[in-house]
C-alpha cells in the first residue's frame, strides 16, 4: 500500500531500507524537507533523475537530497513516491531505487529527509492527532531473519518512558506481521529494526503508519 493507491495520511518509518547487520535496534523517521526547486526529468523510464539548471534555478538543483530520502513527484495527474539510492557528487543527478518516467519534466516535487539512529531519542513520530492507527510492513526481499520492535510513549501516564508493545522475528513470508494496531491514546511511536543474524545481503522492506486525523 502507498500514497499512489490513494491511502492517506501515511507516515513512513522505513521505505526501501534494510537492517544493515546491526546488533542494536535502528530507528528511522522521515521529516518533510520542503518543495524541490526547479524541474526534474528522466530519459524515458529510468532510475536516474536529472535536475534542471540555468535561469533563476539555484544550483546545484539536487543538493537537498541524500541517500535514503523520499521524493514525491506529482506528474501527469499522478503521485509517484520514490527513494533516493545515491546522489552524484555534482548534485545534478540522483539515482532512485525504482524507475520513474518523467520524460516531459516534472516541476511539482517535494522531498522528505530521513533521520535514523539507535538512541532513546531517535525515530519518534507524533501520532497524537491520529485515530484508527495501524502499522503495516512490506518486504521487497526476505532472505535473512529480521527483528522488529514497535515502541510507544505518552498516553499511558508514562510520557517520557518508552514501552515496547510489539516484537517479532521475521524469518519467512508467513512471519510478516499483519497490521499492528496502535493504542488510541498513544502520542508517539517508533519502529526499530535490527538484523537477527549477520548477513551480507540484508533484506529490503517498508514500514508505515496508516491512520485518520482526529476530528
Amino acid at each position: 500500500m502507498s500514497l499512489e493507491a490513494g491511502i492517506a495520511p501515511i507516515k513512513f518509518f522505513w521505505r526501501d531500507s534494510s537492517a544493515e547487520n546491526i546488533t542494536d535496534y535502528l530507528y528511522q523517521k522521515y521529516v518533510r524537507g520542503g518543495a524541490g526547486y526547479g524541474g526534474v526529468s528522466t530519459s524515458g523510464s529510468s532510475t536516474t533523475i536529472t535536475g534542471a539548471t540555468g535561469g533563476n534555478i539555484p544550483a546545484p538543483p539536487l543538493a537537498v537530497l541524500s541517500p535514503g530520502d523520499i521524493v514525491v513527484f506529482r506528474y501527469a495527474g499522478t503521485v509517484l513516491i520514490r527513494t533516493v539510492l545515491t546522489v552524484a557528487a555534482d548534485n545534478l543527478t540522483a539515482v532512485l531505487t525504482t524507475a520513474v518516467d518523467l520524460s516531459n519534466g516534472c516541476s511539482g516535487w517535494e522531498f522528505f529527509k530521513r533521520y535514523r539512529g539507535t538512541t532513546d531519542a531517535d525515530g519518534w513520530v507524533f501520532v497524537g492527532d491520529q485515530q484508527d492507527k495501524a502499522i503495516f510492513f512490506d518486504f521487497d526481499t526476505l532472505t535473512n531473519p529480521v527483528d522488529i520492535s514497535i515502541e510507544e510513549k505518552g498516553g499511558h501516564g508514562l510520557a517520557n518512558e518508552p514501552i515496547q508493545v510489539f516484537t517479532t522475528i521475521v524469518v519467512a513470508v508467513a512471519d510478516i506481521p499483519t497490521p499492528v494496531v496502535i493504542g488510541e491514546q498513544t502520542e508517539f511511536i517508533r519502529v526499530g529494526i535490527r538484523a537477527a543474524t549477520i548477513a551480507t545481503d540484508p533484506d529490503v522492506f517498508t514500514a508505515y503508519l496508516q491512520s485518520r486525523p482526529v476530528r
